[in-house]
C-alpha cells in the first residue's frame, strides 16, 4: 500500500490490527472518523495508545460529528473535548476532520451535514485552538498528509 501511494485508514481496525499497520507502514497512517475512549468508551473510538501509535506515524485522528443510539459526540463541546484530549496527548498537527456521515444514521447536536463544516471551525477557535492549529485540523493537516504519502 505504501509503495501504491494508498493512504492507510485504521477506522475500522482492532487494537492489535492498528498497532501491526503502524509498526510496519513507511508512511502516516489515518483514523479517518473517530474520537477519543478517554472521552467515551464507545468502540469506534480509540484508546491512548492508539492514538499515540496513529501520530508516531506522522498520522491523524479525524474529527467525527456522529451521533446514533446515545454513542459519538453529542454535540459540539463533546467533539472539542475529542479534539482537546488528542491535542493534548499527541498534538494538534495529529487531529483533521472526518465526517463520514455519508449513509450513518445520525449526527451530533447542531451539525446537520456538509452546510455546518464551518461550525467545528468556530467551536476550534472558541475552545483554544489558533488560527493555524484550525487551519490544519480543517484540512491543512490532512493535506500535508496526502502530499507525503502521494507518490512523487
Amino acid at each position: 500500500m505504501n509503495s501504491l501511494g494508498m493512504i492507510i485508514d485504521v477506522s475500522h481496525s482492532d487494537t492489535a490490527t492498528l498497532k501491526d499497520i503502524a509498526e510496519m507502514t513507511m508512511q502516516p497512517v489515518i483514523a479517518s472518523h473517530s474520537g477519543s475512549r478517554k472521552i467515551e468508551e464507545f468502540e469506534r473510538f480509540l484508546h491512548d495508545e492508539e492514538i499515540l501509535a496513529i501520530a508516531k506515524t506522522g498520522g491523524l485522528v479525524g474529527l467525527w460529528p456522529y451521533r446514533y443510539k446515545g454513542h459519538g459526540a453529542a454535540d459540539f463541546d463533546e467533539l472539542m473535548r475529542h479534539a482537546q484530549h488528542v491535542a493534548e496527548l499527541v498534538g494538534p498537527a495529529h487531529l483533521c476532520l472526518g465526517t463520514d456521515i455519508n449513509g450513518v444514521p445520525g449526527m451530533m447536536a447542531g451539525y446537520h451535514g456538509e452546510g455546518d463544516v464551518g461550525l467545528i471551525a468556530e467551536h476550534l477557535s472558541a475552545s483554544g485552538f489558533n488560527q493555524d492549529e484550525v487551519e490544519g485540523i480543517m484540512g491543512g493537516n490532512f493535506m500535508r498528509l496526502f502530499e507525503q504519502v502521494l507518490p512523487g
